[in-house]
């Protein structure tokens, strides 16, 4: 938005920026690109070998993205594909790293957290109504105790809440 490029662009210039910035050829980055309507009862997704995110609204759930394309870096002249879901009011979305979900499960060294961690967390541990920092904070310390510790991978989350 702020460059004043078009959505379908937008992963195509960071592509074009990562590739020029670079000092090694095997350097990639995941990115989920999001566009909220202005009516926020829509998003649009462009997802490059990103996690999809998760949908919060009386539960959780995953996306179902189907088309994910190849991380920034990978693929020459790449243009990933846009799609659409509807939002119903209250929603929240949970954007993170993939190293929240890629702990361990407790006591199972072989086993990850994954995405049905998160979600069980969510509907577990966050009262409805929850503070936004608070569901986060939440998240982060299931995933630390679950993994024994902290977690080796780096992790970012990101709650966007829909506060009509």
């Amino acid at each position: 938005m702020l460059a004043g490029l078009d959505t379908g662009s937008v992963l195509p210039n960071l592509q074009a920026i990562l590739n020029s910035e670079r000092n090694r050829a095997n350097v990639f980055a995941t990115v989920c690109d999001a566009t909220i309507s202005t009516d926020r009862a829509h998003v649009r997704l462009r997802v490059a070998g990103h996690p999809a995110p998760m949908l919060i609204n009386r539960g959780a759930g995953l996306l179902d993205v189907q088309r994910v394309g190849p991380p920034l870096g990978v693929v020459e002249g790449m243009v990933w594909d846009e799609e659409q879901f509807a939002l119903a009011p209250g929603w929240s979305l949970l954007f993170y790293t993939d190293g929240i979900i890629e702990g361990h499960r407790r006591g199972d060294l072989s086993g990850r957290w994954g995405t049905e961690g998160v979600i069980s967390a969510i509907e577990r541990e966050a009262p409805p109504g929850a503070e936004p920092s608070a569901l986060v904070d939440l998240l982060l310390a299931a995933a630390e105790l679950e993994n024994g510790g902290p977690l080796a991978d780096d992790i970012a989350l990101f709650l966007l809440v829909d506060a009509r």
